[in-house]
């Protein structure tokens, strides 16, 4: 009954099959992020922030293990005056409108420390989150709200293009919150696509979590395993094996063939 062009899950659901809708119901608790696009989730990270949610301490902490340059990343509620409203451009008035009239305008801010000609700290500034932050420092800071609260929840967060935009670093450590099980209590799990090759690295992730996205002639996407992939020997890969080095000569596929 179902057609060649139709997902049986979904047909099954529509006929109200309670084991489909309960898998569907699944991925509706997923919380699916752009790596380029913060639209969405910023204003979701704010109010953590501004509300004290659950979460908002952990990504404090999490700010000052990746030494961002800030001290302090705090959202308070601002007054807009009628004149700035006015010369607003119109593409934005109405949201400005609406968000005033239900209080919703707010400010990120992060503090910075100010030094003397010794080096010595000395005070502190605070400085609009989009005026003195990188792109980089931005995204970590407008992801961290849904990041935590899926661990929190022990929800699964999907991201496309996690790296953009930040350090290999700062990635990696995005990945390791979800690999330490002290921080990681609930079960949550990441799902991401990235160019960034320092992630594999076995030492960081497993052979089973490490999977590779290959277009065919036809233009149609392959998906697989690196635990597909044996030695010479016929072996699976070995835990000691440089895979960034193997990916990049070609050794597992998935990379773009550039002129001859």
């Amino acid at each position: 009954m179902t057609n060649s062009n139709r997902l049986f899950l979904s047909l099954v659901a529509q006929l109200k099959g309670e084991k489909s809708n309960s898998i569907l119901g699944w991925f509706g608790e997923c919380n699916v992020l752009s790596g380029i696009d913060s639209e969405g989730y910023e204003a979701f990270t704010l109010r953590m922030f501004l509300e004290h949610l659950n979460g908002a301490d952990q990504a404090q902490e999490f700010f000052k293990t990746l030494q961002l340059g800030f001290t302090r990343f705090s959202v308070k509620k601002v007054d807009i005056p009628k004149e700035a409203l006015d010369s607003a451009p119109r593409s934005l008035r109405s949201q400005l409108e609406k968000d005033l009239a239900t209080g919703n305008v707010v400010e990120p801010i992060t503090t910075h420390n100010v030094y003397d000609e010794k080096g010595l700290v000395i005070g502190e500034r605070n400085f609009h989150k989009n005026q003195m932050e990188s792109e980089g420092t931005k995204k970590v800071i407008e992801i961290s709200g849904p990041i935590f609260d899926t661990l929190n929840e022990g929800k699964t967060l999907i991201v496309d293009e996690l790296d953009a935009k930040l350090h290999p670093l700062l990635t990696r450590n995005i990945v390791l919150l979800f690999m330490d099980p002290e921080k990681n209590r609930h079960g949550a799990q990441l799902i991401f696509a990235t160019h960034d090759t320092n992630l594999l690295d076995l030492e960081i992730i497993r052979r089973d979590q490490i999977w590779f996205a290959e277009k065919d002639k036809v233009e149609s996407t392959d998906i697989y395993s690196l635990v597909e992939f044996k030695d010479e020997d016929g072996k699976k890969v070995r835990n000691d094996r440089d895979i960034k080095r193997d990916y990049i000569r070609g050794r597992y596929g998935a990379i773009p063939f550039i002129g001859k």
